[in-house]
Parts: structure tokens; sequence; C-alpha cells
């Protein structure tokens, strides 16, 4: 895995390193949580950025 310049993981990779063992298990529900944070996050930048114009 490739680290960001912070020297942290990226959202989206540790999401990736913390649902491995679970895709072994069961891909589709892997796959579906993956895109519920993906949802999550975009939400949360969303209410972020219209938080910020509203100032």
């Amino acid at each position: 895995m490739d680290v960001t310049e912070a020297g942290t993981r990226s959202p989206l990779q540790s999401v990736l390193c913390r649902s491995t063992a679970e895709q072994s298990i069961n891909p589709i529900a892997a796959i579906f949580k993956l895109v519920e944070d993906a949802i999550q996050n975009l939400s949360l930048a969303i209410a972020l950025t219209s938080a910020g114009w509203q100032k």
C-alpha cells in the first residue's frame, strides 16, 4: 500500500485494508460496505463544503 505524504493512509486505503478479511468471507457485503463508506464520506464533504460557503 502506498502511503500519503503525511505518512498516514488515505481513508480509501484504510477501508480497503480493513475490509480485506471481510472480502474473503463475503465479497458482496464488503463491496456494499465500501459503497456505504464512500457515500458517507461524500455527504460529509458536501456538508463541510456547504457550511464553509455559508460563512
